[in-house]
Parts: structure tokens; C-alpha cells; sequence
């Protein structure tokens, strides 16, 4: 005798809150028409204040059962597919199972956050290996190093879009005044970190780099505070604290303001800051960025070759190989970021972006040989005390 599965009833749930496209035109520069050509989305339902993703899973599941005349007690399993789950553990589909009564069976979760967080792990591991690689590139002159990173990022960039299907997008946004504008910011942002960056590889700052991408998470809290008013708890107050200490104590110590580490996390806050405004998806953003910097970029390497300056071509192979790799240690983690990010939790995104900045403070101290003094040792632990206190109340946030 052949068993087979059947569908005996479906169901759903929507939540009561209809928010039409109107919505979105006025807070970003967007129209109706333009969401529903490339997305096919008239309106969205929001779930209300304190409603769970569990919260929805049991309504869909109750209409399920009305649908196929059955009763929780006639359920042998739930499965529940979802990258928003409320918690880690226990699992959404277990907490639906307590909602709709079962005393019976088993319950488990398939997370896309699986995906997500190996695409964002990616990420973090190649930027933490990433000293390494600027590193052999330190006899370079920084602004050709900074010019390649544009130059070979623009292929690579377009070759990703044109896989996912997104170059009508990018189309768009090329043709839109306003985005044009606000990508300009976040370009002219981004160069200026990115030179920062591969500036302090070079001449031995990595240490203060590790420092600067530590304080980022935090600075970022307070440009929302100052910015956009959001309220600061009394843990990220504290954490915020903190941070303002060590920098102020690493100051009186050194004798001189952390240049390096406070123009990293200034630049990359406020990048932070205008992406999020920018209404494009992140892959499409960064391409429009290096193109909008590709003439700059070309420019100077054609100025360098003129003058006889530029290594590219002109010099060993292995110089015009490492500036040609430029592209790919610059864009490919970008890119699998974007698409990992957008499939984690905020917390989860919060703990694993520390892995690029302790990869960065081990390979300074053990592999570069930095020096990292008493006052440095007491400055990086109250970041790090910042960070514990910080991390420990995102998560907190995450499953109140």
C-alpha cells in the first residue's frame, strides 16, 4: 500500500495595518509606480506593536486546520520556514504549536538565516584578512592603491548585478538627479575611508584602524541619537561613555587626538548614515558609487602613467597583479555582505561585525609588530567594555 502526502487545508494571515506605496513617497524620493514596475508591490501589512512572527504562524495555522476540518491533536509535526524568527530558541514553530494547543508530535524551525549568516561570516573573515593584502601593497603610493580599488571594482560590480538581474536599477538610478546627488556623498565618503584605510595599513596604523572600526557601532547609536532623535538607553549612554574615555585617555597618554581611528568611524558613521537614505538596493549602491568615482579614479592613474609615477603596467608583474586583485578584496566582500545582512537579525549582525577589527588588532600586534603600550592596552579595554555593554543590550532589545 503507497502512502502519499496531501494538501488537506490551507491558510493565511495577514496583518491588519495596510500601508499603501503613498507612504514610502514621503520619506524617500520614490513613486507608486516605480515600486510596483520593479517590485510588483501596491501595499504592505505591518504587523501591530508586540505582534510576533509566532503570532502570525498560529492565526495562518488555525485557518489551515478550519480549512482541512481537522484539530491541533490531529497534527503530527510542524515545520515553520522563516528568517525572522522570534527567537533562537525556542523555536517559532514550537511556540506555534503551544499557541494552537498541540500536546503531541514535534516542532522545528528552517531558517534562510542559515544562508545569511555564512555569507555575512564571509564578509567579516576577508575584511579581517584584508591588512594582509594592503600590506604587500605598501611600496605602492596609497592614492594609486585607492585608484585601482575603484578602477577594478566597476567590472566586477557590473558582472554581479548583471548575474542577479539588478542593472535596471542601476539604469535608473543613473538617470535620477536626486539619487545621482546623495550617491555622490556616500561616494565621496567611502574614497575617502577607503584611502584612510589603506593609508594606515601602510605607514603601521593598523592598530589605530582596529580602533576606529571598534568605535563604529557606537558612533553610529549616536549619530541616530543626535540626528534623528532616537532615544538612547541607559546602557548605550554608558557604552557611548565609554568609548569618549578611551579616546580621551589614548590623547592624554599619546599626546597627540587618534587621527586615524577618528576618521575611520567618522567617515564610515556618516557613510552608514546617507546609505541608509539612499533608495537603492546595497549592491546597486555600490556599484552606482564606483562608477560615480571611476572617473576621478581613471583620471589619476592616467595623470601617474603620464608622469612616469604609476607602478601599473610599468613596474613587476606582481605590482600590476596585486593592483589589478584590488577590485575583487574590495567589492566581493562588499557585495556578500549586502546579500547576507539582509537575512540576519540586527543582533546577530551587531556581534559578528567585531570579527573584522579583532582580526585587524591580532594581525597588527603579532603579525605587524605595532607597538601596543599600557595606554593603548587600557584604551582598547574600554572599548571593548563599551562594545560587551552595547552588544549585551542589542541582544536583550532583540528578544524583549
Amino acid at each position: 500500500m503507497t502512502i502519499r502526502a496531501v494538501v488537506k487545508g490551507v491558510g493565511h494571515y495577514l496583518p491588519e495595518r495596510v500601508v499603501p506605496n503613498s507612504e514610502f513617497v514621503a520619506l524617500v524620493d520614490t513613486s507608486d509606480e516605480w515600486i510596483r514596475s520593479r517590485s510588483g508591490i501596491e501595499r504592505r501589512h505591518f504587523a501591530a506593536e508586540g505582534q510576533t512572527t509566532a503570532d502570525l504562524g498560529t492565526k495562518a495555522a488555525q485557518a489551515a486546520l478550519a480549512d482541512a476540518g481537522l484539530t491541533a491533536d490531529d497534527i503530527d509535526a510542524i515545520i515553520v520556514a522563516t528568517s525572522t524568527a522570534d527567537f533562537t530558541f525556542p523555536s517559532c514553530a514550537t511556540m506555534i504549536q503551544a499557541g494552537l494547543g498541540m500536546t503531541r508530535g514535534f516542532a522545528f524551525d528552517v531558517q534562510a538565516v542559515c544562508a545569511g549568516f555564512a555569507f555575512a561570516l564571509t564578509a567579516y573573515l576577508l575584511w579581517g584578512f584584508l591588512p594582509l593584502y594592503m600590506k604587500a601593497l605598501a611600496h605602492i603610493p596609497t592614492l594609486e592603491v585607492l585608484a585601482h580599488r575603484v578602477i577594478w571594482s566597476v567590472p566586477i560590480a557590473l558582472v554581479i548585478l548583471a548575474v542577479l538581474g539588478r542593472t535596471a536599477d542601476l539604469m535608473t538610478a543613473l538617470r535620477n538627479p536626486r539619487m545621482l546627488a546623495m550617491a555622490a556623498i556616500t561616494a565621496a565618503l567611502i574614497s575617502v575611508n577607503w584611502g584612510i584605510y589603506v593609508w594606515s595599513i601602510q605607514t603601521g596604523h593598523a592598530l589605530e584602524a582596529a580602533l576606529g572600526y571598534y568605535i563604529n557601532p557606537l558612533f553610529s547609536v549616536f549619530l541616530g541619537a543626535v540626528l534623528i532623535k532616537e532615544r538612547l538607553s541607559t546602557a548605550q549612554k554608558l557604552a557611548i561613555g565609554l568609548a569618549t574615555a578611551a579616546v580621551l585617555f589614548l590623547t592624554w597618554q599619546v599626546g597627540h587626538v587618534p587621527v586615524v581611528a577618528l576618521s575611520l568611524t567618522l567617515t564610515w558613521g556618516f557613510y552608514a548614515y546617507f546609505k541608509k537614505m539612499l533608495p537603492i538596493g546595497p549592491n546597486q549602491g555600490f556599484t552606482l558609487e564606483v562608477i560615480l568615482l571611476l572617473p576621478f579614479a581613471l583620471g589619476y592613474a592616467i595623470w601617474g602613467a603620464a608622469r612616469g609615477e604609476a607602478m601599473f603596467m610599468a613596474s613587476a608583474p606582481a605590482n600590476t597583479a596585486l593592483l589589478m586583485g584590488c577590485g575583487v578584496v574590495t567589492a566581493v566582500p562588499l557585495m556578500i555582505y549586502a546579500n547576507g545582512a539582509k537575512l540576519l537579525r540586527l543582533s546577530t549582525i551587531g556581534i559578528l561585525q567585531y570579527i573584522a577589527p579583532t582580526m585587524i588588532f591580532l594581525t597588527a600586534v603579532f603579525w605587524f609588530g605595532e607597538p601596543f603600550d599600557s595606554a593603548r592596552m587600557i584604551a582598547f579595554l574600554l572599548i571593548w567594555a563599551a562594545l560587551a555593554i552595547y552588544t549585551t543590550s542589542l541582544v536583550r532589545q532583540a528578544r524583549a
